[in-house]
């Protein structure tokens, strides 16, 4: 998995030396984001900020900051967490005349708090589908579904691992810079 999150950031970041000459657009989104886990711990509720710049009509390049907090039961150990993520992502776009549709694979770097186990940060990666529809000149609905690959290891505790997977949906709104 590393060898696959190493070459989806490198593909990502590839493109930043281009962005000045060949960028159009850029967006700011914001919203509410809900965890529905596929693991050890229990949905979560948060919130997300993202940053999208267009690279061409077809392609553009986004890089996200999101926070979450839930419940977990591992075993014999189980409390609330925190989880702060840091996500780069590749996005190709489906323009429409009211609404943009895309796809993107990314990225992502999580920094965790667990009550009672000590867990290491860890690299994830992620695949997304989502839709940007408008609602004023200068306002749109953003909407985002994505799967998050993250299962970090334990430091110390009574568990090796945790695994973190979750189907992600976010709802919020975006404005053009």
């Amino acid at each position: 998995m590393r060898t696959v999150v190493t070459l989806i950031l490198a593909a990502g970041l590839s493109v930043l030396p281009g962005l000045e000459r060949t960028a159009c657009a850029a967006r700011i989104s914001t919203g509410l984001e809900y965890d529905l886990a596929i693991g050890d711990t229990e949905n979560a509720l948060g919130l997300y900020a993202s940053y999208f710049q267009e690279i061409d009509d077809l392609l553009g390049f986004e890089l996200g900051l999101s926070y979450a907090s839930g419940d977990f039961s591992v075993d014999e150990a189980s409390g609330d967490y925190t989880r702060v993520g840091f996500d780069a992502s590749l996005l190709f776009r489906f323009p429409g005349e009211t609404y943009t549709t895309y796809l993107g694979a990314g990225t992502g770097y999580h920094l965790n708090n667990f009550d009672g186990i000590e867990v290491q940060d860890k690299l994830s990666m992620l695949f997304q589908a989502g839709a940007n529809v408008d609602l004023t000149d200068s306002m749109d609905l953003h909407l985002n579904l994505r799967y998050r690959a993250l299962q970090p290891d334990t430091v110390s505790g009574p568990v090796d691992d945790v695994r973190m997977d979750a189907l992600v949906v976010r709802v919020g709104v975006s404005w053009p810079l």
